[in-house]
């Protein structure tokens, strides 16, 4: 099973297993398949320019890091493996999402399958309600603009006697600070930086919900899935394949990216909750990482396929 090869190992290495009959599988784990720059991200925003195969529009608005050169390579990159058809030589895609699955698709890059399988949690993952839970709410990941912290803050910031955690390093670090700083938001808003293995699963076992305020296409993030181990209900937006991990209602709850109003509105709906209906949605989200993320019949569905494709070979 391949991941992320693109700029690491490359896709040379299919060349290589198919010297050996070994059927191959690629996790989906971004969209550089059909966009160089991966993220479907311009400095714009969201962008499907390069959808069709016209990845010209790459260099246009320097996507890539928002370098010419940079994206000048990624271009490069993009019709390479098109014109080598590199893409057929792989037997099966799986997109984490069904909506990264529609995606890959719609931009007809390979005449192979693609199929929508979630990922799973690790071994050993302690599947649990926590013991205690406290009146914070929680944001943990990468502080980068897509990831929209800033509407999150901005949410918060309307709001009474709610208090927010936030867990993670990134470019836009800095710029959270300030706007903590000059909106004189510390007693509402903790930057607590990068915290990793039970630190991490502490805080965020004691959080009264995730937020993931997401303002690019999300795939499957682990940070969701994690937390509903916990049974955390978590509040999203509605971009990418977050709606197929959180359904209204039932383990949380889907706002309108960038709408700091309806996400205000959703936070302040689960503060408010009875201690049945909370309860009822904690439980939910278990149940849904339980039965979801499993990693045995991830497994077990694996070395079907594999069967599978043996046979087609």
């Amino acid at each position: 099973i391949l991941n992320l090869v693109h700029r690491q190992i490359t896709l040379s290495i299919v060349d290589a297993l198919k010297e050996f009959d070994i059927p191959i599988f690629f996790t989906m784990h971004d969209l550089i398949c059909v966009c160089p720059n991966y993220t479907m991200l311009s400095s714009d925003g969201i962008c499907e320019k390069c959808l069709n195969k016209k990845y010209i529009n790459c260099i246009k608005q320097k996507c890539i890091k928002n370098s010419t050169a940079k994206s000048a390579l990624g271009f490069i990159e993009a019709h390479y493996l098109k014109f080598k058809k590199v893409y057929d030589d792989i037997d099966m895609y799986i997109a984490p999402s069904d909506f990264y699955r529609r995606k890959l698709i719609e931009g007809d890059f390979t005449k192979k399958d693609i199929v929508h399988r979630k990922n799973p949690l690790p071994v050993g993952t302690e599947y649990r309600l926590p013991d205690e839970v406290c009146d914070y709410i929680l944001y943990f990941g990468r502080l980068s603009r897509e990831k929209g912290v800033l509407t999150l803050f901005k949410a918060v910031e309307k709001l009474e006697n709610v208090t927010l955690k936030v867990l993670g390093a990134g470019p836009e670090e800095q710029e959270l600070r300030d706007y903590i700083r000059e909106n004189n938001l510390a007693d509402k808003i903790e930057l607590l930086g990068f915290k990793t293995g039970k630190e991490l699963e502490s805080i965020v076992e004691k959080s009264r919900c995730v937020v993931v305020p997401s303002e690019w296409y999300e795939n499957g993030p682990y940070s969701v899935m994690e937390a509903m181990a916990k049974g955390r209900p978590i509040i999203a937006s509605d971009l990418g394949g977050l709606k197929e991990l959180v359904e209204e209602g039932v383990t949380g709850y889907i706002f309108k990216a960038t709408d700091v109003d309806e996400l205000a509105g959703k936070i302040e709906l689960i503060m408010n909750l009875s201690e049945d209906e909370y309860t009822k949605l904690c439980q939910n989200s278990l149940e849904f990482a339980k039965s979801e993320f499993d990693p045995i019949s991830y497994a077990n569905w694996i070395v079907e396929k594999y069967k599978l494709y043996r046979k087609k070979d």
